[in-house]
C-alpha cells in the first residue's frame, strides 16, 4: 500500500472515520498489548466494537489465531468453548466480563485475560513510516479462526479456517 492512502478512510462505523494509518496503528497497538507468541489462540468475546477489528488484525499480526466467541453465550457453553480450544489468551469486555469470570471459575484452564475497556496504556512508540515494514507471512495452512456454532442442538461444534482458505460470507 502506498504511503499516500495511508490519510485515506479504510473504515467508516457510524459517525466515525478510521483512516488507514490509524487502522494500522492500532493493529499494531493491540498486538503489542496481547503480546503474544505466534501460534497462540487468543479468544474475543465482546459485543461488536471498532476495537474487534484491531483485535483481529492484531492477532493474525502476531501470526495467531482468532477464536471469536458469540458476546450472548452462556457461561456454560462459553466454558465448553474455552477447555476445547486452550486458548492462550482471551479479551472481553466490561459487558461480557461477569460471564467470562464464572465460565473461567468453572474450569481448570487459565489463559490470559484482557478486558478491553483497560487495555489503554500505550504501546511502544511506532513509527506511523514503519507500519508497514516487517509484516509476517501468514502461512496457508496457518490456522486463521477456529469458530464454534451456536450450540443450538447441543454443544457447540468447532470449524477450522486456515489462512489459504477463502472465507465466502
Amino acid at each position: 500500500m502506498s504511503f499516500a492512502l495511508l490519510d485515506k478512510a479504510a473504515i467508516l462505523a457510524g459517525d466515525v472515520t478510521i483512516t488507514y494509518k490509524d487502522l494500522f496503528l492500532n493493529i499494531e497497538r493491540y498486538a503489542q498489548l496481547l503480546g503474544q507468541k505466534p501460534g497462540s489462540k487468543i479468544v474475543i468475546f465482546s459485543e461488536n466494537r471498532i476495537e474487534w477489528a484491531y483485535l483481529l488484525f492484531g492477532i493474525w499480526r502476531l501470526q495467531s489465531t482468532c477464536v471469536p466467541m458469540d458476546a450472548m453465550s452462556s457461561a456454560e457453553d462459553l466454558a465448553y468453548m474455552i477447555s476445547d480450544c486452550t486458548p492462550d489468551a482471551v479479551v472481553c469486555s466490561e459487558k461480557t466480563r461477569e460471564v467470562m469470570a464464572e465460565a473461567l471459575d468453572s474450569i481448570t484452564h487459565s489463559p490470559e485475560v484482557f478486558v478491553l475497556e483497560e487495555m489503554l496504556e500505550p504501546a511502544a512508540a511506532i513509527e506511523p513510516d514503519t507500519i508497514l515494514d516487517d509484516l509476517p507471512a501468514l502461512a496457508k495452512d496457518d490456522t486463521a479462526f477456529i469458530l464454534y456454532t451456536s450450540g443450538t442442538t447441543g454443544k457447540p461444534v468447532v470449524t477450522v479456517l486456515l489462512n489459504g482458505r477463502p472465507l465466502t460470507i
